[in-house]
């Protein structure tokens, strides 16, 4: 018995040893510096004087689009929404890609790293870019796949075969209508 606790014990220090301690964490500050309004294609500069004790004010960010954003020193990024204390929508080392859920105000955080949300009073550069997408309210459109084609009608399709399958195939039309028991090219129906 004493032989299997010390083993245990001996285990779990091993496990502990190993244990990776560094957690992330959702940095925000209290200092505002920098606003913009949400691009519908390309990048701006919110700021280049951007300090990482701060975060920007981001308006008119549109359902459902993809930004990126980025700080020239890099470092940790955290986006809230509603207010600076608002609700963590991403956060991670910069650049971050986060997709405003709903329209409206987004909140920019910078700061060094994401462990410590350490700070730093250089300049840099901080920039938002639209990525893709969202729907109304001029959020741009992003890539878009084209609208599929029209099924071909089908009084197009001649039925397989000729002659009596011809003559059979809607009521001697020779035009195959799907649905009239013919054997369609395109559709598949049975004689």
């Amino acid at each position: 018995m004493i032989l299997f606790k010390r083993f245990f014990y001996l285990s779990i220090l091993f496990f502990i040893s190993f244990w990776n301690t560094d957690v992330l964490a959702q940095c925000t500050n209290t200092s505002s510096y920098g606003s913009a309004t949400a691009p519908t294609s390309g990048s701006i500069n919110v700021s280049t004087c951007q300090y990482q004790t701060e975060y920007n004010t981001i308006s008119s960010a549109v359902a459902g689009t993809t930004y990126e954003s980025a700080l020239s020193a890099g470092g940790c990024i955290t986006i809230t929404s509603g207010s600076p204390t608002g609700p963590v929508v991403s956060f991670g080392t910069s650049p971050v890609q986060w997709t405003a859920a709903s329209s409206g105000t987004y909140y920019v955080h910078y700061n060094t790293d994401c462990v410590s949300c350490g700070t730093a009073t250089g300049c840099n550069t901080s920039t938002l870019t639209y990525v893709s997408g969202g729907s109304g309210g001029g959020g741009g459109g992003g890539a878009r796949r084209p609208a599929r084609a029209p099924p071909r009608p089908a009084e197009a399709v001649p039925p397989r075969g000729g002659g009596a399958a011809r003559a059979a195939c809607a009521g001697g039309t020779g035009v195959c209508k799907c649905g009239g028991g013919c054997k369609c090219g395109w559709c598949g129906k049975a004689l």
